[in-house]
């Protein structure tokens, strides 16, 4: 801790946060359910050194899966970039799984990591953010299992979303190693290894992918009915018990894959997105319906436990509480969350706005800032010009971003309620974003993608601005969806509930009154300012505070709540409501043709 204060206050939250023998041990996999499981989180042995040869002996011992740096780990140190971890521990299978296959998951390792069995290397993993798993062949009872990792953090070009080894503003302290769960299942010899499931709205079919080293029939049941499709092969389903999923409504279909001995069980929902022409605007659409998005930002970190919550149920809370404020999307910033987080959204009824996390080398100071103060400065010429100071010097840099954007769409291609995706944000790792758009929509073109949310302007559905130096200037562009995707980032630091005195916020208030006093004019004046120039999306800077950075509506350990519940909530409901109007979208049309005849006069 930085201060006196913030020790106390760390020392007062203790109680808060036991230590339990099997953290985090609920099902970890909704989207891909099987009726085998063993979890694996708890106590590990742990050594932390600086060369990579496999110890002989280990003198600390770590708790899985929470990251080195972080309290709940009980290690709570910063790893450099030239220290090298091992975990460790002795694996006893129950008698059932000896002689079968089973599948090792490793759920979250941030950022490489080695793989050993009986000190025999297995795999390597070099992608922190994406779930890796190891097939082994008819199991022994025992076997010595070592994961070994390095985490350079921003000091290489891996992905590492808001992770720093240097904590400063807005961006936090690193998670290093294993910080998601690790876990094993059974499988037969022939078994299902992907399933993917997209929903055809206006064709009331889905579109089911089986993938498997295999060939055979796969049943499919779902809505109490009985469907053969062959395994490898994309085929198209009717859903004749229609329900559009709405957050007032969110229908979900539950789905049963049998495939020989493996069935796995997974969800649906027939969602569609879409930019519409309304009232002479682009608009954001939902199931063909114009749909305002109001939204939140979240950052997805917490308390102790830095990436990870110290309970699964944390992640529901923060879903609830934020469905309670009125709000109806959450932007995933630069993180991919665990499977749980998207399973308790959809279960809810909020939309996710997804961002791809960020990566490169160290970003440059006036690369990322310059653009925001000086909006003409935000174009994809002076974007090329400073790719080195926003971190992809190298070619390998450039590759590594691709594979793993591809990589994340494919991992999160189940998850219905995400109605977006962000490819960069405010240039962090940004390069050639015009060709990165333009990949991704050939592969996908269903999917809504912000190109480049903040600041370089470039080929992307659509005009995404970032807000906070200058909330009123005017902003319009009639061919693409307009979007603010980041605002607000008002500070108030609740005393008894902070760890530092200094504290980073876009916009300082010394008081309550006068922090509620600028979100309402924020909402009420600012943002109708754009709503009259096609504003489709907003979402707000952000859920919580954040180590030194005091922009939430709640505190870093989510005790209280800064504004007026009821203020947050109507302020919500006036911005979702009003713009899904019939009559606003009337009034404003009326209002553009009579200014166009004005001019003509």
């Amino acid at each position: 801790m930085e201060n006196k204060e913030g020790y106390l206050y760390a020392l007062s939250m203790q109680d808060k946060f036991p230590f339990t023998d099997c953290p985090l041990n609920e099902y970890p996999r909704p989207f891909f359910k099987r009726d085998s499981y063993i979890c694996l989180n708890g106590l590990w042995d742990f050594q932390m050194k600086k060369d990579e040869d496999l110890p002989l002996s280990y003198s600390e011992k770590i708790l899985v899966p929470y990251a080195v740096e972080s309290h709940l780990s009980g290690i709570e140190r910063l790893v450099k970039e030239d220290d090298v971890l091992f975990y460790h521990r002795v694996i006893t299978l129950p008698d059932d799984y000896v002689d079968k296959n089973i599948i090792i998951n490793f759920d979250g390792i941030d950022q490489i990591g080695k793989i050993y069995i009986d000190r025999k290397l297995v795999l390597i993993t070099d992608d922190p953010y994406l779930r890796h798993q190891l097939f082994v062949k008819k199991a022994k009872k025992e076997f010595d299992l070592v994961i070994q990792v390095r985490d350079y953090t921003d000091n290489s070009y891996y992905q590492r979303g808001k992770q720093t080894t240097k904590r400063n503003g807005y961006f936090y302290t690193s998670s290093s190693g294993i910080y998601r769960p690790v876990w094993i299942e059974k499988v037969p010899d022939k078994y299902i290894k992907e399933i993917s499931i997209r929903p055809l709205f206006d064709e009331k079919k889905i579109k089911v992918l089986v993938k498997s080293d295999c060939e055979g029939k796969v049943k499919v049941r779902f809505d109490e009915k009985n469907f053969f499709i062959q395994a490898n092969k994309e085929e198209y389903l009717p859903v004749e018990n229609f329900h559009p999923y709405f957050l007032e409504t969110p229908y979900i279909y539950d789905i049963k894959f049998s495939f020989y001995e493996d069935e796995v069980s997974s969800l649906f929902a027939m969602i569609k997105t879409s930019i519409e022409n309304k009232g002479g605007y682009k608009r954001f659409a939902i199931n063909n319906k114009i749909t305002f998005l109001s939204g939140i930002l979240y950052q997805g970190y917490y308390y102790l436990g830095n990436l990870t919550p110290l309970s699964n149920d944390d992640m529901y809370q923060d879903l609830k509480k934020i469905k309670d404020m009125g709000f109806n999307m959450i932007r995933v910033h630069v993180k991919i969350e665990a499977d749980l987080f998207y399973y308790y959204a959809i279960r809810l009824g909020l939309y996710i706005f997804q961002d791809f996390p960020n990566g490169g080398e160290r970003y440059s100071f006036l690369p990322t800032v310059l653009p925001r103060v000086f909006p003409f400065l935000s174009n994809e010429r002076v974007c090329s010009f400073f790719f080195k100071g926003l971190g992809r010097k190298s070619t390998v840099s450039k590759e590594i971003f691709q594979r793993d954007a591809i990589n994340y769409l494919s991992h999160l291609s189940n998850v219905p309620n995400i109605v977006s995706y962000s490819i960069f944000n405010e240039g962090w790792g940004e390069f050639h974003p015009s060709y990165i758009y333009l990949k991704l929509k050939e592969m996908y073109p269903d999917i809504l993608f912000d190109t480049s949310s903040g600041w370089y302007d470039c080929k992307s559905d659509y005009y995404s601005i970032h807000t906070y130096t200058f909330p009123r200037m005017k902003r319009e562009d009639k061919t693409r969806c307009f979007i603010i995707s980041e605002m607000g980032g008002i500070g108030y630091r609740e005393q008894m509930h902070s760890l530092f005195k200094n504290y980073f916020a876009h916009k300082k208030c010394k008081d309550k009154i006068t922090y509620e006093k600028k979100i309402k004019k924020l909402y009420e004046k600012d943002l109708y300012f754009h709503k009259r120039r096609g504003l489709s999306m907003i979402v707000y800077t952000q859920f919580n505070d954040v180590e030194g950075e005091y922009n939430g509506l709640y505190t870093f350990d989510r005790d209280v709540l800064k504004v007026d519940i009821d203020l947050i909530r109507k302020l919500n409901n006036k911005m979702i409501n009003c713009c899904l109007s019939n009559i606003f979208l009337k009034t404003i049309a009326i209002i553009s043709t009579a200014k166009f005849f004005m001019k003509l006069s």
